[in-house]
């Protein structure tokens, strides 16, 4: 069998279970809240893997073994993991699920490793069944604090993890795997491995921009323009001393492009769908003011 096919089952198997989670529901909040639980393996999955080198993925898709390590990660930390985790919350309550899914999990990594395309270094498959089961009921507290809109930060964090998803999945793409631009941090021998942490870490640095001005500052362009100065001359710079090397020579249309797209894309959408997420003084759907009786 070919080391891609367990990867692609377990993906497709993901994608409908998070497809009838949504039918269930009828909410944005599912998909909103699988991208945060996403977001947040991300951050876990950057330390532990590649930070670390606790364990690699062998689907041998890409030629490029890193990359093709990374392939295997994103199938595992944006969809198998938080769709499992997403499902658990929104449509059961007992916790003998959560038990349920981390025995599932702990025969998938047992399966994946006999059959050779998932291997550790120093991980233990334990703690693999140890952080799920913490992770599970992380998730629903979190998911409880969400329904009871008391807590601005809790949606400003939410909505910093579910847009670190996206930006981190597509610049992987761009950098990685298109080469349009690479942010090399020397400190890793392997090339894709140093390009791959500097986009990570210096689009987290990006995410945290664009959530505040959504969450904040949702319109207005001062805030907008300034924050895109700000990055142009921080890339400028890295640009002038090799940080950021492209072989299209487009750096300085590159990443303001990439900006503007992030904010005003997610902007919208979440304007439109999580209008109550947002501080008051913020939200678009204001009580009109009741005229004065004269």
């Amino acid at each position: 069998m070919a080391n891609w096919i367990p990867f692609l089952l377990i993906s497709v198997v993901s994608i409908f279970v998070l497809m009838y989670t949504g039918y269930k529901i009828k909410q944005p909040l599912v998909i909103f809240f699988w991208l945060f639980i996403s977001g947040v393996s991300y951050f876990f999955e950057f330390i532990i893997f590649i930070i670390l080198d606790s364990y690699t993925y062998e689907p041998l898709i890409l030629r490029n073994s890193y990359n093709d390590n990374v392939l295997g990660s994103v199938s595992s930390q944006l969809l198998a993991v938080p769709v499992a985790i997403t499902f658990a919350t929104f449509l059961t309550s007992k916790k003998r699920w959560i038990f349920a899914f981390v025995g599932i999990f702990a025969i998938i990594e047992e399966i994946f490793l006999k059959i050779g395309v998932y291997d550790h270094y120093w991980w233990k498959s334990y703690y693999t069944s140890f952080f799920l089961t913490i992770a599970f009921f992380l998730a629903r507290y979190w998911y409880s604090y969400l329904q009871k809109k008391e807590h601005m930060w809790h949606y400003l964090i939410t909505l910093f993890f579910a847009l670190s998803t996206i930006v981190l999945t597509s610049t992987w793409a761009l950098s990685s795997l298109i080469g349009i631009y690479k942010i090399h941090l020397g400190w890793f021998d392997n090339e894709i491995k140093d390009i791959t942490s500097g986009n990570i870490l210096y689009f987290w640095l990006a995410t945290y921009f664009y959530s505040l001005v959504i969450f904040y500052k949702n319109r207005d362009w001062k805030y907008l323009l300034a924050g895109l100065l700000f990055f142009s001359v921080v890339e400028f710079y890295m640009w002038r001393n090799g940080i950021i090397t492209s072989k299209y020579n487009l750096n300085l249309l590159i990443f303001p492009s990439l900006h503007l797209m992030f904010i005003i894309l997610f902007g919208s959408l979440y304007r439109q769908f999580f209008p109550y997420f947002l501080p008051k003084s913020n939200q678009l759907v204001k009580q009109k003011k009741a005229p004065s009786s004269s």
